[in-house]
């Protein structure tokens, strides 16, 4: 087949001989004929051929940003490599303006490299819209620590008709629920991360802090309408809630145990008596 594809990219269709192809192949024109009923249908399996192998399925494939497959594909388009590929599409499309019958062959092969290379081209839009917002991954990785505990609390916090000891239940009950798997893990990697770089421990504060002003407004509201003591520390309850999530996200992740984990009754349970115990004094 490469000697097919030689032969038609370098001379032509019309020029180009079944004999010479099987002398380049080390084979006869007997054997072509064998398998090819014509030099027709042997220029259709050839063009095939550089269709199911072209380079931009390399390039679609390659594990690089999309926006490096688009100049790996415009530099591809002049290297001397390809020359007999970039002559048999010529040749198919000279091939077409000859024959009607051959045009829906070449355009159906044309419809589908529009289509691939659309898909990098969008691709490589949707990197552009998150890189044009986030200027690198640590800026993209920290913006989603603190959305994912904006996600966590906004949940309870507009929901006037519960109480604060019940947010904060429910906030509590939900620690270990299976919704909370990426969150726990995404929580455990920013505060590894913040470990390991010291530039990172004012960011992933930040994150803390954010998620420790909407509790700290739960708690306040509870405590004007009376559901939590006014003697208790507003900063100590939120710490505890915070010390609380962490270390339940700590304790999930860390994979099977041989204690292993409560059911959700018996943690939404303990989370409700938690809540509670911050009520005000009944002495």
């Amino acid at each position: 087949m490469a000697s097919a594809i030689d032969a038609f990219g370098g001379k032509g269709f019309l020029s180009a001989s079944v004999s010479e192809i099987a002398r380049e192949a080390g084979t006869d024109t007997d054997t072509v004929y064998a398998r090819w009923s014509d030099k027709r249908e042997l220029f259709d399996a050839a063009f095939r051929e550089i269709t199911e192998r072209r380079m931009l399925l390399l390039i679609k494939s390659a594990p690089v940003p999309a926006t490096s497959k688009l100049a790996m594909l415009g530099d591809s388009l002049l290297t001397t490599r390809r020359d007999s590929t970039r002559n048999m599409w010529i040749e198919a499309c000279a091939l077409a303006t000859r024959d009607p019958d051959w045009r829906p062959a070449l355009s159906e092969s044309l419809d589908v490299e529009a289509r691939e290379i659309s898909e990098i081209v969008e691709e490589a839009k949707k990197a552009g819209a998150i890189y044009s917002r986030w200027l690198t991954k640590r800026e993209l990785f920290l913006a989603a620590v603190e959305h994912r505990g904006l996600t966590r609390t906004q949940v309870v916090s507009g929901q006037a008709e519960l109480s604060a000891a019940d947010k904060l239940a429910t906030l509590g009950a939900g620690l270990l629920g299976p919704d909370e798997a990426e969150a726990r893990n995404l929580m455990l990697e920013a505060c590894v991360m913040a470990r390991r770089d010291s530039s990172l421990s004012a960011d992933v504060a930040q994150s803390l802090d954010v998620e420790a002003a909407v509790l700290a407004e739960v708690v306040e509201q509870g405590k004007a309408a009376g559901e939590i003591g006014e003697a208790l520390s507003t900063v100590a309850i939120v710490l505890a809630c915070q010390a609380l999530g962490l270390g339940a996200r700590l304790a999930a992740a860390a994979g099977p145990r041989d204690i292993g984990l409560p059911s959700a009754d018996d943690w939404q349970e303990l989370m409700t008596r938690f809540a509670e115990s911050i009520g005000p004094s009944q002495s």
